[in-house]
Parts: structure tokens; C-alpha cells; sequence
């Protein structure tokens, strides 16, 4: 990260495995999107929520949640931090 000067409350990761993509990420200070595609099962929200990790239906609603949350988008930067 340090790398892409970037702080990791500024990094989000997105994935579908409630406990390694978005429970461990959110114990180290990364934020975290999880969303029902491969690996998700229902219930699996309770790992994640808890933390401040959100859910999407799939990448491309995670995604979009970013961009409105950053004020993101086609011509903007999307620099600030993702609430």
C-alpha cells in the first residue's frame, strides 16, 4: 500500500469469503465489501457487518457503492476515503 500511497483505511477490499476477504482486512484497519457471489452463503453477513464491512449483490454493485461513496466516477478522481 505504501506503494500506491495509499493508508489502508483508504483501501477497500472486495470479495466473497466473509472471514479472509472481509473480517481479517477489517481487523487490520483495511475497510471490506462482501458480496453474494462464489463463496458466500446466506448468514455469512454476521462476520462482516459487525466490523463495518458492507455487502453488495456482486463487483460491479461493490464498485458502484465505492464510486458514490468517493463521489468517484468517469473524469473524477475518487481519492477520498470510503465511509
Amino acid at each position: 500500500m505504501e506503494e500506491l500511497s495509499c493508508r489502508p483505511e483508504e483501501a477497500v477490499i472486495i470479495g466473497d469469503d466473509a472471514r479472509s476477504d472481509v473480517a481479517g482486512p477489517l481487523e487490520t484497519g483495511l475497510q471490506g465489501i462482501l458480496v453474494r457471489t462464489g463463496k458466500y452463503r446466506v448468514g455469512v453477513e454476521a462476520y462482516a457487518e459487525p466490523g463495518g464491512g458492507r455487502v453488495a449483490e456482486d463487483i460491479a454493485a461493490a464498485v458502484s457503492l465505492i464510486l458514490r461513496e468517493t463521489g468517484g466516477g468517469p473524469g473524477r478522481s475518487g481519492a477520498s476515503r470510503v465511509k
